[in-house]
């Protein structure tokens, strides 16, 4: 496990330097406010420095205290792949039914099937969800959404 955090934190760290790189490249400023590069360029910075750390905590670290990884089976299992299904089906959903819908469905199947909570919990969960994530994207960073079904929301 050493020489793989070893090798994941060196490779990190060369991806780290060129996102950087290509960061440079977009304007920092735009009028008053932070332009495009300059989130990916802390980004990059902030990556840059975990992949440092990752590569030298395996300096200090005895190789006893490695534990091999343990994948999950039975429920756990289920859990990943329901996840990760639905991660898959709301790509091809997002331009058809739209982001609200499609987010909706998706916080909305995620808590009743994993987090087994009460029908009106998933619900207004749901709800709350959906509309915090449209009013960030939508209003406050004007960000371009498909609206699908929900022709209304545009």
């Amino acid at each position: 496990m050493k020489r793989l955090d070893r090798f994941i934190g060196t490779i990190l760290f060369f991806i780290s330097i060129y996102y950087v790189y290509e960061a440079l490249k977009l304007p920092w400023m735009a009028q008053k406010s932070p332009g495009a590069g300059w989130l990916p360029f802390w980004l990059g910075i902030l990556m840059a420095i975990l992949s440092v750390l990752l590569f030298f905590s395996t300096v200090r670290r005895d190789t006893s205290a490695d534990s091999p990884v343990e994948w999950p089976s039975g429920k756990g299992l289920i859990n990943v792949l329901v996840i990760f299904g639905g991660l898959v089906l709301i790509v091809p959903l997002l331009e058809a039914a739209g982001f609200a819908l499609t987010m909706f469905v998706f916080i909305l199947t995620l808590l009743w099937i994993l987090g087994n909570y009460k029908w009106w919990i998933c619900l207004g969960t749901s709800v709350l969800s959906t509309a915090v994530l449209w009013y960030v994207f939508k209003v406050w960073l004007e960000v371009p959404l498909p609206s699908g079904l929900l022709r209304f929301l545009d």
